[in-house]
């Protein structure tokens, strides 16, 4: 059965800081973007003049990460499986690093690169390459899967990957666990049987 395939590439040229401490680090498992929004990731790096202050604190995330994260404080961070760090089409900068005009001028030719940042949380940008929010841009990275998929195809995937009801799925999935196969859990199922690829 084909699975949704997760192509990274490195973009190992960044700085990465720990916001924290503010010291800079090596984050080669960190430094990957989705293969669909690196042209823009590089145009926007390359169009921004202030270099010497863009650092990154998070793009690729792993689902541990984001497990941890979102235990620690779920008001920002994403439900696991649910944020576009774990694809790649993520990036979180160090906007203490910037003043009001630098930060503007990322904001903007971040946008023009459809990379759209978040009211509540502006050091985190996502690349929504044809739609307007992140679920919806996952949804898209399903579409296909939608239209091939079964009812029993998204069962035998769902057992593949170790699930034996749907229940028990969704409660690991962070979802309702209502038994019921709906779009959220067939999303999910696609998503969480994703195959990653480092090109």
């Amino acid at each position: 059965m084909q699975r949704l395939e997760v192509k990274l590439r490195k973009v190992d040229f960044v700085k990465f800081i720990d916001y924290k401490t503010g010291k800079i680090i090596g984050k080669d498992d960190k430094c990957y973007i989705n293969v669909d929004a690196y042209e823009n990731f590089i145009n926007l790096y390359d169009s921004f003049k202030y270099k010497n202050k863009l650092y990154f604190t998070d793009m690729f995330r792993t689902v541990e990460e984001q497990k941890r994260l979102y235990s620690r404080n779920s008001s920002i961070a994403a439900k696991p499986y649910t944020s576009l760090h774990l694809y790649g089409k993520a990036i979180d900068v160090l906007v203490s690093a910037f003043n009001i005009i630098e930060y503007k001028e990322f904001c903007d030719i971040a946008n023009k690169n459809k990379f759209y940042g978040i009211i509540t949380e502006k050091w985190h940008f996502h690349h929504l390459a044809k739609y307007n929010n992140a679920i919806s841009e996952l949804d898209g990275m399903c579409e296909m899967f939608y239209k091939t998929y079964t009812n029993s195809d998204y069962i035998k995937l769902m057992n593949e990957i170790g699930y034996k009801d749907i229940k028990s799925f969704q409660a690991d999935s962070y979802l309702t666990p209502d038994g019921i196969l709906g779009p959220s859990t067939k999303r999910l199922i696609i998503l969480r049987s994703a195959v990653y690829i480092y090109v």
